[in-house]
């Protein structure tokens, strides 16, 4: 693949894709694959359906402040 692919906060060197997260929906759940500084919130507004964004060790950090 040619294409350079950078995190969101340009850190130098950038952060890689290893941010492993679960988006949550009605009866299924997947896996997205991010930088640390991915905003999770701007991938769940552009899938709607989306319950809940959990870090592969059930912390929810989407939506914040809510509980498991």
């Amino acid at each position: 693949m040619s294409e350079k692919f950078t995190c969101r906060c340009s850190a130098q060197p950038p952060h890689p894709y290893n941010e492993t997260v679960i988006f949550r929906r009605d009866g299924m759940f997947y896996p997205v694959v991010g930088t640390i500084c991915e905003d999770w919130s701007v991938h769940a507004e552009l899938n709607p359906g989306t319950l809940a964004i959990e870090r592969i060790d059930g912390t929810r950090i989407w939506p914040e402040g809510s509980k498991q």
